[in-house]
């Protein structure tokens, strides 16, 4: 009788590789809970194989076939098809063989997981006409032992042929994807054959072998290994692994693929800079605003598993702050008067002063901020001194040196009033003679100016009435006049100070030649 013949085959879909590294034991040690069993989600795979009660498979009955899903969200969804699965769901599949000789045929299944990712495998078996029928057909079986390896342990492979007639033969061997080392397919007796394999990735891999027996009967058979991923641990650096010297990075480490809850260690073989930890997190910060590059190890450990990660922090130099120490302009500032300094950059950074004082002067404000005011208690000039840093960097203006700025500051005053008096009488008309506005001493703010002059009798004759010749002769608050005719002359002074207070004051010159 004609032996029933069934072939198939499984490709795993893509898988994700984690890899760890060790590093050594550092003097810098700090010990942290980490995150137990937290685990990243492993890339979706899958995989199609008969039912272990189909010997073989015959034209148009209803054949079960298993799809095994390892990696993505569950619950999932096959060929578009809402369904309710976790891992494993069996299908019922029909194939149609209408000739006379086994025809291979093969049907891929769309694995879709509950966030949209999605993976195929596809299924090949060899059908047989319906008309065939065998009491001994030919089987094959595939073992894999461990059935669960972790990726980068040994696999051992074997296959066995039962039925139809010896002796037998193996073709068309396939460990599976992603394998990292992979012996031949090695026959140890006439029906049993072996091999080994190693997994560099985590998911479904799928190991087949096709055989023949004596009278040309085709059977194949197959096995699906779930590897499962590596422990590891991963570390991220906030904001970022590159600041400038001063600003602090926290180191945040997660724990994948643990069985149990591993003890987390930080630990760097660098100097210059301390350790905060908090939970499984800690805070890297420089001892000072100088440039370097360390590198910080994390290890990950239970009894049984370990993994290990380390990250380069850099922090770069400062760059060079220039700022200055300033106050409002004006002419004027007496004893008493609050005028505020403030510090400002040339980048415009924000600053914030760190120490200020004043040359018999009182501060009246706290520092921390960009401006304080300053009361100064006597006149003359006076040298304020601060030191100041940037808000965000902490970078120290003009590396750390003191900025100043001296202000003079005028003695109080009184109110600002004047007397006008003239020389004696010109001999002759024509003749010149001196008006001068008298200030009180200690009357008015700073210097004070004659800043306007009106005469009079008759200003629409050049010769009837008192005309200036030029002001401010020996004094800021004088003036030269003429008078070319008898007469009653009045004469007005204005002054002002540098406060901008003015006084009038005015006399008369009476003249008779």
């Amino acid at each position: 009788m004609l032996t029933r013949r069934i072939l198939f085959s499984a490709v795993s879909a893509f898988t994700l590789f984690i890899s760890g590294c060790r590093i050594e034991t550092p003097p810098v040690t700090i010990t942290v809970d980490g995150d137990p069993t937290s685990s990243t989600t492993a890339s979706l795979s899958c995989a199609a194989t008969l039912s272990n009660s189909v010997a073989s498979v015959i034209s148009s009955q209803a054949t079960p076939v298993i799809l095994q899903v390892a990696g993505g969200t569950g619950p999932y969804t096959y060929n578009l098809v809402t369904g309710n699965f976790s891992s494993q769901v069996t299908l019922s599949e029909t194939f149609t063989n209408s000739g006379t000789t086994p025809s291979v045929q093969s049907r891929t299944y769309t694995i879709t997981d509950t966030q949209g990712n999605s993976t195929q495998c596809t299924l090949s078996v060899s059908v047989l006409p319906t008309l065939v029928t065998s009491t001994d057909p030919l089987a094959c079986t595939f073992t894999a032992n461990p059935t669960n390896p972790a990726v980068g342990q040994l696999v051992n492979l074997g296959v066995t042929a039962t039925g139809g007639t010896a002796p037998y033969t193996a073709s068309n061997y396939a460990p599976g994807l992603n394998t990292t080392y992979a012996s031949t397919l090695s026959q140890v007796t006439s029906s049993t054959w072996t091999s080994t394999a190693i997994y560099g990735t985590s998911g479904l891999k799928t190991a087949s072998v096709q055989i023949t027996d004596n009278a040309g009967s085709v059977t194949t058979c197959s096995q699906v290994i779930n590897v499962a991923p590596s422990p590891s641990v991963t570390v991220t650096a906030t904001p970022s692994a590159t600041v400038t010297a001063g600003t602090p990075i926290t180191l945040s480490a997660v724990a994948n693929n643990f069985g149990s809850t591993p003890e987390i260690t930080f630990s760097t073989t660098s100097g210059g800079v301390t350790f905060t930890a908090v939970g499984n997190t800690i805070v890297v910060q420089t001892t000072d605003y100088s440039a370097r590059t360390i590198v910080v190890d994390v290890v990950a450990s239970t009894a049984t598993q370990q993994a290990s990660a380390s990250i380069t922090l850099t922090f770069t130099g400062s760059q060079a702050l220039t700022c200055n120490l300033t106050y409002p302009a004006s002419d004027y500032y007496k004893v008493g008067d609050e005028i505020t300094f403030s510090v400002s950059a040339t980048s415009g950074t924000a600053l914030a002063i760190t120490s200020i004082s004043a040359q018999d002067g009182t501060v009246l404000d706290s520092i921390g901020s960009s401006s304080v005011r300053i009361r100064f208690n006597s006149t003359g000039y006076k040298t304020v001194y601060a030191t100041a840093r940037a808000v965000s960097s902490g970078t120290l203006c003009n590396n750390g040196a003191t900025l100043t700025s001296t202000v003079y500051i005028n003695p109080n005053s009184s109110n600002l009033s004047c007397s006008a008096v003239t020389s004696p009488n010109p001999s002759a008309p024509g003749e010149f003679f001196l008006a001068r506005a008298v200030v009180p001493s200690g009357a008015g703010v700073g210097t004070v100016r004659l800043v306007l002059i009106q005469t009079g009798k008759n200003t629409q004759s050049p010769y009837n009435h008192a005309q200036t010749s030029y002001s401010y002769y020996n004094d800021p608050t004088s003036s030269y006049f003429a008078i070319y005719t008898n007469g009653s002359y009045p004469i007005v002074l204005t002054v002002r100070d540098e406060a901008g207070n003015t006084a009038t004051c005015s006399t008369t010159q009476v003249v008779n030649w």
